[in-house]
């Protein structure tokens, strides 16, 4: 018999504590996932019965990805506030020339 879980958190950023909406919650290597609300909220509801834990990945661009062991003990889980620390990204550098006021002869 299958057991449900209902996950749920709220996810903040590290250093302004500002709720960070569009943030991916899923499960690793499943198609099982949310995403957060424009408080930082979220709801992930799982149906699982195979394990006794999950691993619930916590990602956006421009953020380091957190992943939490989730201990599937009571079938409601509040895992509290997670904060997500800035990851800066490096681009490389373009360079623009341009050939205006040139003439080809």
């Amino acid at each position: 018999m299958s057991q449900e879980y209902n996950i749920s958190g709220i996810v903040l950023d590290l250093e302004s504590r500002i709720p960070i909406e569009n943030v991916n919650i899923y499960i690793e290597d499943s198609d099982v996932g949310t995403i957060t609300d424009t408080k930082g909220h979220f709801h992930l509801f799982v149906d699982n019965s195979s394990v006794n834990s999950l691993d619930i990945s916590i990602e956006r661009i421009g953020y380091k990805k957190e992943i939490i062991d989730i201990n599937l003990s009571k079938s409601t889980i509040n895992i509290g506030t997670v904060y997500l620390k800035n990851k800066f990204l490096e681009l490389e550098s373009t360079h623009i020339h341009s050939h205006i006021g040139e003439t080809n002869q």
